[in-house]
């Protein structure tokens, strides 16, 4: 089983050819986020992070807030070929 990292913020070359607001932003990135099996939510204050947690509680998203516990539940899937685990988000 593969992995694919998505990294929304890295879209920003975007903004060298068209301009999008931060509500189309979001939306885009939300819309993005909803095709995804997790969200690793990085420390630090973000508007638009929390929005994402939010939304991922609210489908189902797993949520990791601790990266070598990511890391852990990523190697067992792989190894059960399934999914499997818990979340370290509170």
């Amino acid at each position: 089983m593969g992995h694919a990292v998505i990294i929304p913020h890295l879209s920003h070359f975007v903004e060298l050819q068209h301009h999008f607001t931060w509500d189309e932003w979001i939306a885009m990135d939300l819309e993005l986020l909803g095709r995804c099996d997790i969200l690793y939510r990085i420390y630090g204050e973000s508007v638009g992070a929390d929005l994402e947690v939010e939304f991922a509680k609210k489908n189902g998203i797993k949520l990791f807030d601790f990266f070598p516990d990511l890391c852990t539940y990523l190697i067992n899937i792989d190894k059960q070929g399934g999914e499997h685990g818990t979340s370290s988000y509170q």
